[in-house]
């Protein structure tokens, strides 16, 4: 495996900053010594492909389209994409978790659009689109029930509504976020309001969100 840059910054390579240019060399060196393996695929996992229910992966035969970098379009305004999937591998790799029971469905919508987590690696590890591709997303909620029960207090009631939810509770009739990640930057926000007594942190659901969000907000996956 491999972890790779991916600021907007580095998207052009023309108009980078100078603090890039030894990203930009790195992740350049890097592609050489994978596609000097041999790959048959690579399988990214990109940070800003947040999923809050199933794991996924790209079952499409072509990825196409145009990555618009959502929090900063003024760094990625518009670029086109073209690359081959492998839509075989994943396939298999959807069976293949669903068989242990972990929540897994196949991406294979026509409307579906790269982020810039997943694109921007890409140009400099594998300019020619020489290597087939298949996308996962970071998946946070996956393992943890739908709905639990947890007696807590809801003392935060304002929020961005640009943040993405992850998990939320009704408070006085209306649906108040819980958990939710952001961009801060090209730095990870995961936020979790539970925990107010022991009571609270002993339940295995609010344990799961603390150790999977931190982990994610820290870089894994």
């Amino acid at each position: 495996s491999a972890i790779v840059p991916h600021t907007p910054r580095m998207a052009n390579e023309e108009e980078a900053p100078d603090l890039t240019r030894p990203l930009i060399a790195g992740a350049r060196e890097m592609g050489e010594a994978l596609r000097a393996l041999g790959p048959d695929l690579f399988v990214v996992n990109s940070t800003h492909w947040v999923s809050t229910f199933n794991w996924y992966a790209t079952c499409h035969p072509v990825h196409e389209g145009v990555c618009v970098a959502e929090e900063a379009p003024d760094m990625i305004s518009g670029i086109p994409y073209k690359r081959t999937g492998d839509p075989d591998f994943a396939r298999a790799f959807i069976d293949t978790l669903s068989e242990h029971d972990v929540p897994c469905a196949a991406n294979t919508t026509e409307h579906y659009h790269w982020d810039y987590g997943s694109l921007v690696p890409l140009l400099y590890l594998d300019p020619e689109n020489a290597v087939p591709v298949v996308l996962i997303p970071t998946v946070i909620m996956a393992d943890i029930d739908e709905e639990f029960m947890v007696v807590d207090e809801q003392y935060i009631t304002d929020y961005d509504p640009r943040v993405h939810v992850l998990a939320s509770a009704l408070w006085k009739g209306d649906a108040m976020p819980v958990a939710w990640t952001k961009s801060h930057g090209e730095g990870r926000v995961f936020y979790q309001g539970l925990g107010h007594d022991p009571q609270a942190c002993e339940h295995a659901m609010f344990k799961k969100m603390l150790v999977q969000g931190t982990l994610w907000a820290a870089g894994g996956e």
